[in-house]
This record gives structure tokens, sequence and C-alpha cells, in this order.
């Protein structure tokens, strides 16, 4: 799978609230450079939880790309019932077929 694809399957792994998906798409080691954000898999997964415990929450991925070697850009909504409630971008480093580093900017709507 394409490293661009392994994001995309992130999210959509996230708004399923698909943890063992999750999981496999990131490695043991990951690395999260957000300074909000404790490092580690877990970490990830228990953010996930927090975003989208409001009934109807979903990411949007409104903008994804990736150059010729590790690097993923991601801009996404977070949206609740179709409300904008939250703006990303975050940059992915993707090492074979696992994500392993990400820098994230969060804005409130």
């Amino acid at each position: 799978m394409a490293n661009k694809e392994i994001v995309r399957k992130l999210y959509q792994c996230c708004n399923q609230k698909d943890e063992p998906g999750i999981r496999a798409l990131l490695a043991a080691d990951y690395i999260e450079h957000n300074p909000d954000i404790q490092p580690g898999v877990e970490e990830l997964i228990r953010i996930n939880r927090e975003v989208l415990k409001q009934e109807g929450a979903q990411y949007e991925l409104v903008l994804l790309f990736a150059d010729k070697e590790d690097g993923v850009a991601a801009y996404t909504k977070i949206k609740v019932d179709g409300k904008t409630v939250m703006r990303t971008a975050d940059m992915y480093r993707v090492e074979g077929g696992l994500i392993r580093e990400r820098w994230s900017i969060r804005q409130r709507a």
C-alpha cells in the first residue's frame, strides 16, 4: 500500500473506531510531535476516542498529498453532525508500511 493510502486508511479506521486497525497502521515506537499529546500508539487511540466521543463526530479528509519518499500531509476537518468543530494539519512520516511519526496542528473552529 502506498504511503498516502496508509494515512487515508488511518482516518477511515479512526472514523470507524477500529482500534485494532489503527494499531496495525502505527509503528510500535510511533512518535507524536504535538506537545499537547503524549507519545505512543495507545495515546493516539485515546485521543481518537476523545475526539469522536460525541455522537455524529467524524474526520473529513479534505486534502491528502505525499512526497516521493516518506512524507504525507493531511488537512482534515472534525465535524459533528456536519458542522466543523476543529481543523487539523498533520504531517506524517511513513516507513516500511507503518506510520512512524506525526506532527500536528489543531485549531478549534
